[in-house]
């Protein structure tokens, strides 16, 4: 994937930007989660948002990535990111994933925070997610963050384009 200077580093650039019907058709692709693997992960959201919190503290650019005075504010996005896709996980609706992150990525970029972050949060909870979760509840709720991974450059690009038309 090509990427795209912005200030402060450099982004995925997604070669076509899906609209919000293709992500929407692409997320009811997601396969289904159990109730067990949903409640595992539940179960350990607060510790898996602290884990997360702690690894996007310890990155030095950090402060770029959210803009100034905005670290309380990352932390808190990670307690609620657990909280969503926790509700998601157990009663997913492929509709609500995608309007969610779009508005997420919106207000968050409208409080200073770089598309880099979103890009290097997923991936820390991709890991986080290998650390914390058994091999039976991570094989069905991984698909989901992998989604999220390889969609957050379409996303980048239609919060782009929201956030000029404005």
């Amino acid at each position: 994937m090509s990427r795209r200077a912005v200030r402060g580093g450099t982004v995925p650039l997604a070669e076509h930007c899906l609209t919000s019907r293709e992500l929407l058709e692409s997320a009811r692709k997601l396969p289904e989660i159990t109730p067990e693997a949903a409640s595992a992960y539940a179960s350990l959201s607060e510790a898996m948002a602290a884990t997360v919190s702690a690894r996007m503290l310890a990155h030095g650019d950090i402060q770029n990535l959210v803009g100034p005075n905005n670290l309380g504010m990352m932390l808190e996005s990670h307690r609620d990111h657990a909280r969503f896709i926790a509700a998601l996980l157990a009663d997913f609706d492929p509709g609500v994933l995608v309007r969610t992150v779009s508005w997420v990525l919106d207000t968050y970029r409208a409080h200073g925070f770089h598309p880099r972050y979103w890009a290097l949060q997923v991936e820390a909870w991709m890991v986080v997610l290998g650390e914390h979760l058994s091999e039976g509840p991570r094989s069905q709720i991984m698909p989901l963050y992998r989604w999220l991974n390889e969609h957050i450059p379409h996303f980048i690009d239609m919060s782009d384009r929201r956030l000029t038309d404005n």
